[in-house]
């Protein structure tokens, strides 16, 4: 198992996902928590909750706007965002994010409840 990620091994992983739009890339599964590089469309992320799951978020690269309930947040390279379960939010720019779940993530069942 492999414990240790550069921050360019990361990028590099969600740059390797096919496809446009959004994608995730998901290098961590443990017991209690996951691990997942998002790259974000310029469009953004809807609205959502994660009904079982806080999020952790570090900006990896570009900007974007974060709305976390009714506020927004400027987010940028290096800044870190918390956001307990059930706190509706998303991003809106081109930004790719580091997101942490803890619990882990199901992948049969994944907890992201849209709310526009």
């Amino acid at each position: 198992m492999k414990y240790i990620w550069s921050t360019q091994e990361l990028l590099d992983g969600v740059r390797a996902e096919e496809g446009t739009g959004t994608k995730w890339h998901f290098f961590f599964f443990g017991e209690h928590s996951t691990g997942n590089v998002v790259d974000i469309d310029p469009q953004g992320i809807r609205l959502h909750v994660h009904q079982a799951h806080d999020e952790i978020i570090q900006v990896l690269q570009g900007k974007a706007t974060m709305q976390i309930g009714d506020d927004l947040h400027e987010i940028k390279e290096g800044d870190l965002v918390c956001i307990p379960k059930g706190t509706p939010h998303c991003p809106r720019g081109q930004v790719t994010l580091l997101s942490i779940y803890a619990p882990e993530w199901d992948k049969d069942n994944p907890d992201r409840v849209f709310v526009e």
